[in-house]
């Protein structure tokens, strides 16, 4: 899969990176002040919450608003939290799934594919951003 992923991308990006888990995003708020903001690198957007990625049903995908809304750390760190406890969530075309820190991290809102992924947490004290990109490596 990888390596089908690295061709769509060829000539569109500068690097391939590899794609975050939730146990790397949960690391790295838990290191963050609770009560900074967060953001997404792209547009000012905001995370929401994780649900089922349409792509790939047995991933997280983490979702965004564009709407005034604080996000912040402390309460993302309890939604990755709320995820890894075991909770069960549905594939679009069906099957039950759950997570684990090994599950790499989409960025969709639900019903949304668009190879979206989370690579890296950039933490500037007053705000975390997250990190996206179109071109990651699947990992895991």
């Amino acid at each position: 899969m990888a390596q089908q992923f690295m061709v769509a991308c060829e000539g569109l990006c500068h690097r391939m990176v590899p794609m975050m888990t939730l146990g790397q995003l949960r690391d790295a708020l838990a290191l963050a002040n609770p009560i900074a903001g967060v953001r997404y690198d792209q547009f000012g957007l905001t995370p929401t919450r994780i649900n089922s990625y349409r792509g790939y049903y047995d991933r997280p995908a983490l979702g965004w608003t564009g709407e005034i809304y604080d996000m912040q750390v402390g309460m993302l760190l309890a939604e990755v939290d709320r995820v890894l406890t075991g909770m069960m969530f549905y594939g679009w075309k069906g099957g039950e799934y759950t997570y684990t820190r090994d599950s790499p991290v989409h960025v969709d809102n639900p019903g949304y594919a668009t190879s979206t992924a989370l690579f890296s947490v950039r933490d500037m004290g007053y705000v975390v951003l997250l990190r996206t990109s179109n071109c990651t490596l699947d990992t895991p």
